[in-house]
């Protein structure tokens, strides 16, 4: 018996579900394959040879996930057999632009004309389907496949429920399901087909994807606590150096209060220079990011931007971090300082009160408690993985 988990399905799966399961609105299956397109002129000679990935798609593809379309309806871009839609990069690698893809042919394999009957926009980078070439399923030669027993990692099958109906309620039709087609055709082992929500999937330990990028929910969420530790070290050791300097700026603050400065004012005004600093210190860490995401993408198998332009939304979250951040660090070094009195603060005469001192010792300790978890785990990482 088999003890493990995959993402494929049987292709003679794929039209007995439709028939036999209750409460599937649409569903496509998609096959993935590697194949030589080419591009030939009036001649019959190849202008263009590229090796890959082809999809075969169902129709409905296209009803339960959304894509943007440059040309052609989604509704009947792969309705035929030896059609193809392809992405708007595809479009201009083989014919230079959108407009004059479509109608024009591409050679797959050796001798399977495809006519272009779609172009999409490009699938964003973190997507599970980094779709290229889409070509309809009728098109498979293996599609009318009757082995229940030959499951490939490249065959997957999606279906959209019927308004109002959750996985929970299909158990019962899925459990027949898999009783009658392999329980009692004797299929080896002891396969069975699920329902998985596609959000859990993204993040699935078990199954994989066609990017080959799934990454864990556990493993995102390490990396953020991670990220929250060194960021708390961070401002707590900023916290201690303002505080250790504070004396130096002691003259400046009894000068300003003399002059009509307010406390409040004080504090905006501290506040503004660590806001400063950790802005500063954003956009040193950005231009780091770009040099080391070249190693972070070997690293989780996938394609890693920033992209504030793109994802505004990252952009508001580093905005929203830097002010954190800020508050964070600045908040106390500006309380100590904007509340020295002006007549010892002028004579150099301010010492740090026991509180302060008090304060300044637990983060110490707080900041080599954090540094000592962090090493501890890196060692353990580390052995595990070897």
């Amino acid at each position: 018996a088999f003890d493990d988990y995959s993402n494929a399905i049987a292709i003679p799966a794929v039209k007995t579900a439709k028939n036999e399961i209750e409460g599937i609105e649409k569903s496509a299956a998609i096959f993935r394959q590697w194949d030589i397109l080419r591009v030939k002129d009036d001649s019959g000679k190849d202008l263009i040879k590229k090796e890959e990935t082809v999809y075969y798609v169902e129709p409905d593809f296209f009803e339960i996930f959304g894509m943007q379309w440059l040309s052609g309806k989604p509704t009947q871009a792969l309705h035929q057999p030896n059609t193809v839609a392809i992405s708007e990069t595809a479009a201009k690698n083989y014919f230079g632009n959108v407009q004059n893809a479509i109608g024009k042919s591409i050679t797959m394999g050796n001798a399977t004309l495809l006519k272009i009957s779609g172009v999409f926009k490009d699938m964003q980078k973190n997507s599970s389907f980094p779709l290229n070439i889409m070509v309809s399923y009728e098109t498979f030669p293996a599609k009318d496949d009757d082995c229940w027993d030959c499951v490939s990692s490249g065959n997957e099958f999606y279906v959209l429920l019927k308004e109002g109906l959750t996985a929970k309620d299909l158990e019962a039709s899925m459990a027949q399901f898999n009783q009658k087609n392999y329980t009692d055709r004797k299929v080896a082992g002891n396969q069975k087909n699920i329902l998985e929500a596609l959000r859990d999937i993204h993040f699935s330990e078990h199954y994989d994807n066609f990017a080959y990028n799934s990454i864990s929910k556990t493993e995102i969420y390490g990396l953020a606590i991670i990220a929250l530790f060194l960021i708390v070290t961070a401002c707590i050791n900023f916290v201690n150096l303002s505080t250790a300097q504070a004396i130096n700026r002691a003259k400046e603050v009894g000068v300003r209060k003399v002059m009509g400065g307010l406390r409040r004012q004080l504090i905006v005004q501290f506040l503004t220079e660590t806001f400063l600093v950790a802005l500063s210190a954003m956009l040193i860490a950005c231009v780091l990011a770009e040099l080391t995401i070249p190693n972070l993408e070997n690293l989780f198998k996938g394609n890693i931007e920033i992209g504030l332009f793109q994802h505004p939304a990252i952009f508001v979250f580093m905005l929203a971090l830097i002010i954190f951040v800020a508050f964070l660090a600045g908040f106390y070094p500006a309380m100590v300082m904007s509340g020295f009195r002006p007549a010892l603060a002028i004579k150099n005469k301010i010492a740090l009160n026991n509180g302060g001192l008090s304060l300044r010792k637990i983060l110490v300790v707080v900041q080599f408690s954090i540094s000592i978890i962090l090493i501890i785990s890196t060692i353990v990482v580390v052995r595990q993985m070897q």
